[in-house]
């Protein structure tokens, strides 16, 4: 939520009227004078940069999901639901930055009668965000669902060895989980989807609140988003390390040789999510440094597509 509003907002909320020579002060505090040409044109590229590099973006997950689906076919839904969403962050994204462009564009920069609807202003900005936090969901899914597939796989690798020496024997915790394994993935799976319906409904609930209140107002969704993605980034890192906790009693040669990559794909999605969570909540509780995020909102919006929406996507 961080990434987009407050360009969009002052964008929208301007006083639009006499070609934009003249800005009023609102009512969510922007002191809006008249900008240079200079600003529009440097506006107008940058969104149209970020919009060519989310198209790219989109083309590439595309495909990805192509292979994925010609690997795995119907058989990994969760992994396919996760590409799936990253597909829609991604569109949602292409639309929100050509949106962006189109307010600063030369063709829209005076035309007084060129505006968007508030409903849609909200969706275009909230839709990036829900998509990418229910695609965060499903790998979150996944990686609790590789930590219970550990221990399955340690169970059979006990049993094998019980098998061959009766001196073995099969961890007591290890029986449980296998009896109780597809009781666990069931309950998984309920959870997730459970998590996906709030998130879509919030969307709707969302767009309601903020669509007939002021920018201000819309501030407090930034604050959810900045919780959940703080939430999202703790349950991440404290799965990386049951994982590795795990692999590290049963498949101890297997710990060794992949832990490097293990901490790395831990630790750089929770410290991404963390980031994100970091600075939604920063510009909530404080005013000033709200105010120079905005002053400098292409470089923003730049730097947090790259590290608050690349890099998950990446991991």
């Amino acid at each position: 939520m961080s990434l987009h509003y407050p360009f969009l907002l002052r964008l929208a909320n301007s006083n639009r009227t006499g070609g934009m020579q003249e800005r009023e002060q609102d009512s969510s505090g922007w002191n809006d004078d008249p900008e240079p040409e200079e600003d529009y044109a440097l506006d107008y590229a940058v969104n149209i940069l970020l919009c060519l590099i989310c198209g790219v973006l989109l083309v590439v997950m595309m495909y990805i999901g192509y292979r994925v689906y010609k690997i795995v076919k119907l058989k990994d839904k969760a992994m396919l639901g996760m590409i799936f969403f990253l597909n829609l962050e991604l569109m949602s994204k292409v639309i929100f930055y050509a949106i962006n462009a189109a307010f600063v564009s030369p063709a829209h920069r005076y035309d007084p009668d060129f505006d968007i609807n508030p409903v849609v202003m909200i969706v275009t900005l909230v839709l990036p965000v829900q998509f990418l936090s229910i695609a965060i969901i499903i790998n979150l899914r996944n990686w609790i669902y590789y930590h219970i597939k550990i221990g399955e796989m340690a169970f059979h690798s006990q049993k094998q060895e019980l098998d061959r020496d009766e001196n073995c024997f099969v961890d007591d915790y290890l029986v449980k989980l296998h009896r109780n394994m597809k009781k666990y993935v069931f309950w998984l799976d309920i959870t997730t989807g459970g998590l996906i319906v709030i998130d879509l409904s919030s969307l709707i609930g969302i767009t309601i609140y903020s669509s007939e209140t002021c920018s201000s107002h819309l501030k407090v969704v930034e604050l959810i988003t900045g919780v959940v993605f703080g939430v999202l980034a703790v349950a991440f890192g404290a799965t990386g390390i049951l994982i590795l906790s795990r692999l590290q009693q049963y498949f101890p040669m297997f710990y060794t040789e992949n832990k490097s990559m293990i901490l790395f794909a831990t630790f750089g999605l929770m410290i991404s999510l963390l980031c994100r969570a970091v600075i939604d909540n920063i510009r909530y509780f404080s005013t000033e440094l709200d105010n120079l995020f905005s002053a400098n909102i292409n470089l923003f919006n730049t730097l947090m597509l790259i590290f608050c929406d690349v890099i998950p996507i990446l991991f």
